[in-house]
C-alpha cells in the first residue's frame, strides 16, 4: 500500500498521474488488481496494488516499463513536498461478492 499526504488543493492532481500510471501495471506478470482511493477530506491518496506472489512484486519494481512509468509520479511527490508512506502485507483473509 502507498500513501501520499500531498496539500489538498493539489490532491486531484496527483489522483490523476496516479491514474496514468496505473495500466502499465497491468501489463507486469504477475499482476492481480490494483485500487486507487482518494481521502473525502482532501489530500491523502491511497493506492493497493496486489500481486500472485512476492516476487512478481520485487520483480515489477524493477520492470523498466514501470521504472520509467514512475519518474512523473516520483517528480510530483517531489516538488509537492508530499509526505510517502508504503508498506507491504501479506493477504490472510478476503472475502469478495
Amino acid at each position: 500500500m502507498v500513501r501520499v499526504e500531498t496539500p489538498p488543493e493539489r490532491q486531484q492532481e496527483l489522483v490523476e498521474i496516479s491514474k496514468r500510471v496505473a495500466p502499465v501495471f497491468a501489463r507486469v506478470p504477475g499482476f492481480v488488481s490494483y485500487h486507487l482511493h482518494r481521502g473525502r477530506e482532501g489530500g491523502v491518496v491511497i493506492s493497493y496494488l496486489q500481486w500472485r506472489s512476492e516476487d512478481d512484486h520485487l520483480a515489477c519494481m524493477s520492470n523498466p516499463e514501470v521504472m520509467a512509468a514512475g519518474v512523473e509520479w516520483m517528480a510530483f511527490v517531489s516538488e509537492a513536498q508530499a509526505k510517502l508512506s508504503v508498506e507491504t502485507f501479506e493477504v490472510v483473509s478476503s472475502i469478495e461478492n
